[in-house]
């Protein structure tokens, strides 16, 4: 199946969805929590099997049973894990691995693809988009998660405008990779800009009291990939990252940290290469204790593989 049929399809599904109850109780994963060791990566495998798709990582069985087109994965405060999915669903993973529901998200705009989530420390949570035409910027969103009607929806909307790097996106290359910290939200575009020979991506820091963005550019490692997924936290005076570059047959986990002042070039070490292994990481979430928390979605190549993955990975220490 195509993106653009899958795409069809998935709104085709929201139309229904919105026409229907607000909290949509639909099965949607099964995981089995199973975390690694030392420098070791591992799935949590409800079936192991005897192939390992990264070095030092075993693989999972069934984890996605009925929605398609995982997008986002991110940490609330409490230490609840979300996913979010391209159609604007919402999916809490339980303590037992089960999904216990998908939400549907209202106020989402027609054609609007949902590409990266993070949790505030409120609770609300913020989305990053991408559309399949010609524009200038892309939407960041901020979905209140509980409306007084019981409703999911969003609030405001933040503009990422690709001029200010000096950037043209094409169509469906969005907002791939947001993050929050108690005062700021982190996001990085999937679209790229060449200068002196490098490969740089937009990150911004946007302040939620003064309501200024910062910018920075992100040095890509490859000669292909692009950033699919971003996570933060505060290590003492700073704010550091991990994320994703990927493209087919190109894995790269990032990890950086942003300079104090506005602007310049990060350049961020490469954490784990899985080059050359057929993967679609799509999100990150960076837990309290160091470990990646990493999903992948099912779609690949315009082909369903079966099943989406959530990986633990242990990075390296500095």
């Amino acid at each position: 199946m195509s993106r653009r049929s899958r795409r069809v399809l998935n709104w085709s599904w929201r139309a229904w969805s919105l026409a229907g109850p607000s909290w949509d109780l639909i099965p949607l994963l099964a995981v089995v929590v199973v975390l690694g060791s030392g420098s070791a990566c591992r799935s949590p495998a409800i079936g192991e099997r005897n192939t390992d798709p990264f070095p030092g990582m075993s693989a999972s069985d069934e984890i996605v049973s009925s929605l398609d087109g995982l997008s986002g994965l991110a940490t609330d405060a409490d230490g609840r894990l979300w996913v979010v999915s391209e159609l604007g669903l919402l999916g809490l993973i339980k303590s037992e691995g089960m999904i216990e529901s998908t939400i549907q998200i209202h106020g989402l705009e027609p054609l609007l693809e949902v590409e990266a989530l993070a949790v505030l420390p409120n609770g609300d949570f913020v989305l990053g988009t991408e559309v399949d035409r010609a524009r200038y910027s892309d939407k960041i969103l901020l979905v209140r998660q509980a409306e007084p009607d019981g409703r999911v929806s969003v609030y405001r909307s933040i503009e990422f405008d690709y001029r200010e790097w000096s950037i043209e996106p094409p169509p469906d290359h969005g907002v791939e990779g947001v993050c929050a910290t108690d005062s700021e939200i982190l996001a990085v575009g999937e679209p790229i800009v060449a200068k002196n020979g490098r490969r740089l991506a937009p990150l911004g820091r946007w302040d939620m009291e003064t309501e200024v963005w910062q910018r920075y550019y992100v040095e890509l490692t490859s000669e292909r990939g692009k950033l699919s997924g971003l996570s933060c936290r505060i290590q003492g005076d700073r704010v550091e990252f991990v994320a994703i570059e990927r493209d087919f047959g190109i894995t790269h986990i990032l990890r950086g940290a942003l300079p104090s002042s506005d602007g310049g070039v990060i350049q961020p070490k490469i954490a784990r290469n899985w080059s050359g292994i057929e993967t679609n990481l799509e999100g990150v979430s960076w837990q309290t204790d160091g470990t990646l928390l990493m999903i992948d979605d099912n779609f690949y190549r315009a082909r369903r593989s079966g099943s989406s993955r959530l990986y633990h990975c242990i990075l390296p220490v500095d």
